[in-house]
């Protein structure tokens, strides 16, 4: 069927306004009234005495605080997943250790015979584990002929609330029996194993001779341990009491005791060990050096009688404790090894010379710490600023300059283009749905096809081409409610599509004002018609053809793609990279950097810092991603953009017009098809039936709709009072089916704190070339590295 020249033809006659305004895509600014290259005027009045504003001019918002909730509830969801997720993670990574001492309280005595007697306190909490219960509780201990040569006077004691059990001595068993035998036989006994030698070590007898320093030696390693009931979980108390044998030597001019208490290869961490050693008696601090050798953070002290206290906490497996301590000789007696060497000259220029090393290496880490935390500080901060500050501005920048104005003719561009450009203004609604909507509804408007309700087989033996709607509506309601609809009160389940115009037979369709992707959507309906043999079809016939049809899809993208370009040639946006996208990029690059810093140990003691640093961070690009836009409206574009926005304002505020009538109605299959390109088509009616009270009269609407896109919405609301007494009710045709279709911190503060204290601490008198005021063996100013070895180290540990 062919157009002839003039009006298109088809089953209405309608004024030649309402059929449709050309435009042309790609010249800005054309009249759609008189097709001149004349710019677009506002209407500044509509004769009701209601002042319409003038456009532009105004200042684009920045701050929308539906977007702002929004943007900002998303930011909190998305810092609650991360925290979340890294609590589960690190609950289920087995981080924490399933065996741990959380207490290791050590009261110490050096005997004047260089023994040293150990009453240890120790709580040690085992978690559950795939490997089994346990059954076996052990401490380590190193002998060395020339440290420590024998361990005896063990006793162990399990400590409970109310009542305490002393364990008793036997032979090392293997806790791989039975748990009842195990439980009745074996627990509550101690045991002492030679693991050099896999034989159970007797004291004296088994004990290893001494020999002088600088010697060789000997060694044993030794398991003291003590059997426990079976436990799958839970926390106990012991204490164990035991003697270190020959731990000091004898100098020329003092005794020295080294004792390294714990040995970097033990198998338990110890949350927090605290440790008081009493010195012989006689001991003050002139008479008696010590120092404390540790990696973990610690603090000590010492009294006036000499007696050492320190504290200890976090020490890992791989951490080590030693302390070193001189004692004049005059309060020694009986010491069994001996040497003719002076040691406390070494002993103090080597103790001295590593705790300057200690001291520099920690000021040296302190301040690239420091530097590192001021970095990301610093860069965080700006980060934070940029993302938040780029979502405001990114989202003014995509806002029209209206201050209060109305347009009242639709914008010069296609359904398609205005779609978009209502989604750079508005983008809860989605461009390629509002652009298909609208475009279908102006191919109605222009009479190249025609919608109607039902399903198409309500209108077999009808021709809907030649028809008045008025003719057959009674028809198709008594379809209708024999299909379960009576009344129109049902929405209805498709939409039926009658084809005009087919151009894949060779129709002109020049006539009818089409622009590009008006006349490919009408292509992709023709394609439709001709593969179902049929010029009648309904939507959910065409959309069973999507399935297999690789060539349809392949021509609904074309007209997806020319929608686009019909907007791309407004040159109505720019990008908000600089704003919106490249915050994001650069906030990626700083979570890297932090992660990095953070594996690699630049700031392995702020890892709570780092968290929070992170999050920030996160919830900052998540707030910007959502508030802000990544396309912003140029000069130009405010043009188009003022008459989106103002045209839009108009159809939601049609009713405040109040002398709308008759004549109007004319313009409003117009009106409809921006309407639903802007996603408003529902708040559009609701306003035309406030503003025309007769779209509630049957006859009225017969007479004055029946060539509009109105009818099949009005006719049935006219008829049905329970809908006349709820404007909000659907009727049969309702433009949301168009929409349907195309659905189908405090510890890491102040460890932070302690980085600055070390790094600018005495900065100007050892930058100066001051010399280094170390310890000097006075047992302050806490431990430091450099240490490793000893007599008697080891660790807990258990199976």
């Amino acid at each position: 069927m062919s157009a002839p020249s003039g009006e298109p033809q088809g089953p209405f006659t309608t004024n030649p306004v309402a059929s449709g305004t050309p435009f042309s895509r790609s010249t800005a600014g054309i009249n759609a009234d008189s097709g001149s290259n004349a710019p677009f005027q506002p209407s500044m009045g509509d004769g009701s005495g209601m002042s319409v504003n003038a456009l532009g001019g105004g200042n684009a918002p920045w701050f929308n605080l539906k977007r702002f909730i929004g943007a900002l509830a998303c930011a909190v969801a998305m810092v609650l997943v991360i925290v979340f997720s890294i609590v589960a993670v690190s609950g289920s990574s087995g981080s924490t250790a399933a065996l741990q001492a959380t207490s290791d309280e050590i009261n110490a005595q050096i005997e004047t015979n260089g023994d040293v007697s150990v009453n240890e306190l120790v709580t040690i909490q085992m978690r559950k584990r795939d490997s089994g219960p346990y059954h076996q509780l052990y401490r380590t201990i190193q002998l060395d002929s020339s440290l420590v040569t024998d361990v005896s006077d063990v006793t162990v004691t399990r400590i409970m609330a109310d009542t305490s059990t002393t364990y008793t001595r036997q032979d090392f068993v293997s806790p791989d029996l039975a748990s009842s035998v195990w439980d009745s036989q074996y627990a509550g006994h101690w045991y002492l194993y030679d693991e050099t030698n896999n034989t159970d070590y007797l004291p004296v007898t088994d004990a290893l001779p001494i020999s002088a320093p600088d010697k060789p030696t000997q060694q044993k390693q030794l398991e003291f341990g003590w059997n426990i009931p079976t436990t799958e979980s839970g926390t106990m108390t012991f204490r164990i009491t035991y003697t270190l044998r020959n731990l000091a030597t004898e100098y020329s001019d003092v005794s020295e005791t080294f004792w390294e208490l714990v040995s970097a290869d033990q198998s338990m961490p110890i949350k927090k060990l605290t440790a008081t050693i009493s010195l012989p008696q006689g001991a003050n601090t002139s008479n008696t050096w010590a120092w404390l050798h540790t990696e973990a953070k610690s603090s000590n002290s010492r009294d006036s009688d000499g007696t050492l206290h320190f504290e200890i906490n976090n020490i890992e497996t791989s951490d080590y404790v030693d302390v070193i301590a001189l004692t004049d000789n005059s309060m020694m007696s009986g010491v069994a090894r001996a040497s003719t060497d002076a040691r406390k000259d070494y002993r103090m220029s080597t103790e001295a010379a590593k705790e300057k090393q200690w001291h520099d290496q920690q000021v040296a880490a302190a301040r690239r710490s420091v530097v590192f935390v001021l970095f990301f500080a610093i860069t965080g901060i700006a980060l934070i600023i940029w993302a938040v500050v780029g979502a405001f501005k990114s989202y003014r920048n995509s806002q029209p300059w209206l201050a209060a104005g109305y347009w009242h003719d639709p914008p010069a561009m296609s359904p398609g283009a205005a779609a978009y450009m209502n989604n750079v203004i508005d983008s809860s609604k989605d461009a390629q749905k509002c652009a298909l909507a609208g475009t279908v509804l102006s191919l109605a408007s222009k009479h190249c096809l025609l919608l109607v309700p039902g399903p198409a087989r309500w209108y077999e033996g009808i021709d809907l081409v030649n028809t008045d709607p008025s003719q057959y509506r009674s028809y198709i309601e008594g379809v209708a409610s024999a299909n379960g609809k009576p009344g129109w009160q049902r929405k209805s389940v498709t939409t039926t599509v009658c084809l005009l115009v087919n151009p894949t037979h060779g129709d002109n369709i020049a006539a009818y004002n089409l622009c590009e992707s008006e006349a490919q959507l009408l292509r992709v309906f023709a394609l439709v018609a001709d593969k179902l043999g049929t010029p009648v079809f309904d939507m959910d016939q065409m959309s069973d053809q999507w399935s297999n049809w690789r060539s349809g899809i392949e021509e609904m993208e074309t007209f997806q793609a020319k929608c686009s370009t019909e907007f791309s040639e407004l040159e109505a946006t720019n990008s908000q990279a600089g704003w919106h996208t490249a915050p994001t990029l650069v906030a990626l690059v700083y979570l890297l950097a932090l992660y990095f810093s953070w594996q690699l140990g630049s700031l392995s003691t702020l890892t709570p810092l780092v968290y929070v640093a992170g999050l920030l961070v996160i919830a900052s690009i998540c707030f910007s991603l959502a508030y802000g836009k990544s396309r912003g409206i140029t000069p130009n574009g405010q043009r188009w953009a003022e008459q989106v926005q103002g045209f839009k304002q108009y159809l939601l505020d049609f009713s405040n017009f109040h002398d709308r009538g008759v004549s109007d109605l004319v313009l409003w299959d117009r009106y409809l098809v921006y309407a639903a390109s802007f996603g408003i088509s529902k708040e559009v009616l609701e306003q035309l039936y406030l503003a025309e009270p007769r779209l509630q009269d049957a006859s009225w609407v017969d007479t004055h709709t029946n060539n509009s896109l109105l009818y099949w919405y009005a006719a049935p609301r006219a008829r049905d009072s329970g809908m006349m007494a709820d404007p909000t009710a659907t009727a049969a045709m309702n433009f949301g089916s168009l929409d349907d279709f195309t659905d189908s911190l405090s510890t890491s503060l102040s460890d932070l704190q302690s980085s600055f204290d070390t790094a600018f601490s005495d900065l100007h008198a050892h930058d100066s070339g001051g010399s280094f005021g170390g310890s000097g063996g006075s047992f302050s100013g806490g431990g430091f590295g450099g240490g490793g070895g000893g007599g008697g180290g080891g660790g807990f540990g258990g199976r």
